[in-house]
């Protein structure tokens, strides 16, 4: 029973990914501690003919906090009862709850990644034309580690669930229907905002993900009494990588 709840809650957590559109997935060996950052090369040099190959330059920004996998879940006890009169159920109530309560954990550690996070900041306050236009510029003229201008373009606008309706409104005023809009009601400031480049291009937020394994996972789990339990448990964290591509805005 175990194995085959695991293959139905990790598809229901696979296709209700909010996250996806945001996150860069890092696959690490273990639950010990991974420092990430920005490795990046200096600007290309022309190669003349007959010259020695000149020296790309090299530098590093290192995130301010290193992650580590983190474990979450419990143990699941279903009296006889239970089991007689709704066990029919049991897989749904699994599969929802791997595709509605789940999601909360990611989205936590996403608002404490993006509320700890030491990015570039739009001056003007608000969620308007001139303050995205803004913060779009300042998207554009994001440099690495070495100095070099990126030319990344916005991809996802993050906005607490206070500022949902403004930015909906605001995103089609711009005609942007391009710029995906991410919700996360965990964001302690109801006037903040951050924009983000597309992950596959630079990857300022990192997801950590446990290297061939897959999450979240059911098992059976035996108590110090002895009794048998279902239990569920996810393997991740979220953090702020410091490499370029996130931009935050408003007051």
């Amino acid at each position: 029973m175990a194995e085959s709840l695991s293959a139905l809650v990790q598809s229901a957590f696979g296709e209700a990914d909010e996250l996806r559109p945001l996150v860069r997935d890092l696959r690490v060996r273990d639950f010990q501690s991974v420092t990430l950052g920005s490795l990046d090369f200096g600007s290309a040099s022309e190669i003349g003919d007959d010259q020695p190959l000149p020296t790309l330059g090299f530098a590093i920004r290192q995130a301010a906090r290193a992650g580590a996998l983190k474990e979450f879940g419990g143990a699941i006890g279903f009296s006889r009862k239970t089991m007689s009169v709704f066990s029919d159920q049991i897989p749904a109530a699994f599969a929802d709850h791997a595709a509605l309560t789940l999601p909360a954990v990611e989205r936590r550690l996403l608002a404490q990644a993006l509320e700890g996070a030491d990015c570039p900041t739009v001056t003007a306050s608000g969620l308007d034309v001139s303050s995205l236009a803004a913060a779009g510029v300042l998207m554009r003229n994001s440099t690495n580690a070495s100095g070099q201008i990126l030319n990344l373009a916005a991809k996802t606008l993050i906005v607490p669930a206070e500022m949902e309706t403004t930015a909906r409104v605001l995103r089609e005023a711009m005609g942007a229907r391009d710029l995906a809009l991410l919700v996360i009601p965990e964001l302690s400031a109801p006037a903040k905002y951050w924009l983000a480049c597309d992950p596959r291009r630079s990857a300022p937020i990192t997801r950590l993900r446990l290297m061939g394994g897959t999450t979240p996972t059911v098992y059976r789990y035996v108590t110090p009494e002895g009794n048998t339990k279902l239990a569920l448990r996810l393997e991740t964290d979220i953090l702020y990588s410091g490499q370029p591509g996130l931009i935050r805005g408003g007051s």
